[in-house]
């Protein structure tokens, strides 16, 4: 407990410097939803949702509005899973334009819980081997010598637990599935990549390049 209050200390700290400098409501925002998360550890359900709905109320966009619903949905899943679905299905829109493929597999996961829990196993399986396959394929991407500690994080053990579960179930067999890329415009031919932070950087770069300019300020 007392380790709860000093780490709750210093992420509150963080909120106040970082919203005492102009411009930084992200970090604000990343301050914040550290709070929730370390309340959820303590199973204070109340405590989470109010920090997660001072969250949502500054209008958190993009990966850090994935992190919030993400924790949003885990919160309603103890008492309301009516308000965890609609989270639940947002996160994974939002995840797949931003190919954060964590919060993908996580949600399906989730959703698979909700599905078993009021018995369509069916769809329950169903999303089970979406999240598996995308789980091991984030894995893939995790340098060899942390792997084994990766596979141990408790909701990577709760997924792989499910998958043995079901009546009568036949085992689901998991293999890493690839990423199906999506179409991009690429108004820079010689420079590749499609994630959202070299995607950023190039929308200001198109932005500055019109401009004989020599410095961005943002």
């Amino acid at each position: 407990n007392c380790r709860y209050v000093d780490a709750a200390q210093h992420f509150r700290r963080a909120e106040e410097l970082a919203a005492s400098v102009q411009g930084q409501r992200d970090r604000v925002s990343r301050a914040k939803l550290a709070l929730p998360a370390l309340a959820l550890e303590r199973q204070d359900s109340a405590e989470a949702a109010r920090h997660i709905a001072e969250v949502m109320e500054t209008g958190t966009s993009g990966a850090l509005r994935v992190r919030a619903l993400l924790l949003h949905a885990t919160v309603e899943l103890r008492g309301r899973p009516e308000v965890a679905r609609p989270a639940l299905v947002e996160t994974l829109e939002l995840a797949a334009e931003l190919e954060d493929d964590e919060a993908s597999w996580e949600a399906h996961y989730h959703l698979a819980m909700l599905a078993r829990r009021e018995g369509r196993e069916a769809e329950c399986r169903r999303r089970l081997l979406d999240a598996a396959q995308i789980e091991a394929r984030v894995r893939e991407g995790v340098p060899k010598d942390l792997r084994e500690a990766v596979a141990e994080q408790p909701l990577r053990v709760a997924l792989r637990a499910a998958l043995c579960q079901g009546e009568e179930a036949a085992p689901l067999v998991v293999t890493p599935s690839p990423r199906v890329e999506a179409p991009t415009k690429a108004p820079f031919p010689g420079i590749i990549g499609t994630h959202p932070r070299i995607q950023q950087v190039l929308a200001q770069v198109e932005k500055v390049a019109r401009t004989d300019a020599t410095v961005l300020i943002r």
